[in-house]
């Protein structure tokens, strides 16, 4: 038999078993995707179409940015995993949308710029792909301010009062009228209850840019992107039910950009990717 798979079946092989302890890891991810209207995802690095770009039914994610055309609508995808081998509780989200002159979510990125070029808008509430798992009994609300009091992303430990002037006014989208005046939103999800290794929760956020978002230009090399980044929060739920607290975390921030290649004829507008 070819055990190690490089095709010689007349090799001496040794073989020796060791004991392998798996241990405990408490770990939450989430991955944060983008898609554009123009359903074309091009490289960072270039601004030009890649087919190395990470794809999920078209949304991409780094090192891509989607493209979309003006005035057009995109959406945000978002994928929560209990990614551990751990019972986890008390899951919180926080969504600052992009905005000119915008900064990370958490405490520890709040003096880091996010560069974003132009401001889209929410356009309506977010929504579950799939039912959430059992105990997620989500609660979604909406605040209007670009900087929401977010304690659970202090730092080094969460919970901690770490802004002054923030908004602590939350909202339910029913009592959003006007989505265009949205600027954040969190996600709570496992009040006290379990969320299981391996469970998972995907949502959507429907996005708007305006009509005058910057084209990109290839000459210099500028793509005008909107980024957007997510914060989280959770904790470690024991055997006894005490909790113990994973710090505050942020995945890489995705992008959307009106693309230097787009052309218009008329009204119709398409993606040049030069395939002729």
């Amino acid at each position: 038999n070819d055990l190690d798979g490089d095709g010689n079946t007349t090799e001496t092989i040794c073989n020796v078993t060791d004991p392998v302890q798996v241990r405990e890891a408490a770990v939450a991810d989430i991955f944060k995707w983008v898609k554009g209207n123009l359903d074309v995802n091009v490289a960072e690095a270039t601004g030009l179409p890649d087919a190395s770009c990470p794809d999920w039914d078209g949304f991409t994610r780094f090192p891509c940015v989607a493209t979309l055309s003006p005035n057009a609508p995109f959406q945000y995808r978002f994928r929560m995993v209990n990614t551990g081998n751990i019972t986890l509780t008390d899951y919180t989200v926080y969504d600052i949308l992009p905005h000119v002159g915008d900064v990370g979510v958490n405490q520890a990125l709040a003096s880091s710029p996010r560069n974003t070029d132009w401001t889209p808008v929410i356009t309506g509430p977010l929504a579950f792909e799939v039912a959430p798992p059992t105990g997620a009994a989500p609660v979604i609300e909406y605040n209007l301010s670009y900087d929401p009091c977010r304690q659970e992303m202090s730092a080094p430990t969460p919970g901690v009062v770490w802004q002054s002037g923030c908004d602590d006014t939350w909202y339910t989208a029913a009592q959003i009228s006007d989505w265009s005046t949205v600027k954040s939103f969190r996600i709570r999800m496992f009040d006290g209850t379990a969320w299981q290794p391996g469970d998972e929760i995907i949502m959507r956020a429907p996005m708007q840019a305006p009509p005058t978002a910057q084209t990109s230009t290839q000459t210099p090399l500028d793509l005008s992107v909107a980024w957007n980044s997510v914060g989280h929060q959770v904790y470690r739920l024991n055997a006894d039910l005490s909790t113990a607290f994973l710090p505050a975390a942020a995945p890489r921030k995705v992008g959307v950009i009106v693309p230097f290649n787009l052309v218009r004829l008329g009204n119709q507008l398409w993606f040049d990717t030069g395939a002729g």
